[in-house]
């Protein structure tokens, strides 16, 4: 079973990684080199706030198919929001060994259990301790 991402407007989400998910999910990628990377798992979709929303949707964080420099810039304050909107229970971080395979409306994150008991039940459950997730959302063309 696939489902194709390419036609979702104004999303953002996170497709967890899990080789045994019985769905693909594909995503129209890279700007105009119009790619279609794929991955098992499950998307989770992300609400962002903000300059942040604004950049993703408006396409501030591409030149072409290449993420620039205003993405890396942003980092920081991405990667903050994502906590926040996790309920803090898990952080998250650039896959350093996939940096080069990012590109525009695919990145590649590594996510880290940061709260073990919380009186929040947080939007993920039942996930490991560490997990690899794509960032993704609506392509620039």
């Amino acid at each position: 079973m696939q489902i194709d991402l390419w036609g979702m407007e104004n999303t953002i989400g996170l497709i967890i990684e899990d080789k045994i998910s019985p769905v693909i999910y594909s995503n129209q990628a890279g700007g105009y080199s119009c790619l279609h990377p794929e991955v098992r798992g499950y998307f989770v979709p992300v609400e962002f706030k903000g300059c942040i929303l604004a950049k993703f949707m408006n396409e501030q964080y591409t030149t072409g198919w290449v993420l620039n420099e205003s993405f890396y810039d942003d980092i920081p304050e991405i990667m903050k929001q994502l906590y926040d909107y996790f309920c803090e229970h898990y952080s998250f971080e650039l896959d350093q060994s996939k940096i080069d395979k990012n590109i525009e409306a695919w990145v590649y994150l590594i996510a880290k259990r940061e709260v073990v008991e919380s009186r929040y039940s947080g939007i993920l459950q039942g996930f490991p301790e560490t997990f690899t997730a794509i960032l993704t959302w609506s392509n620039s063309d």
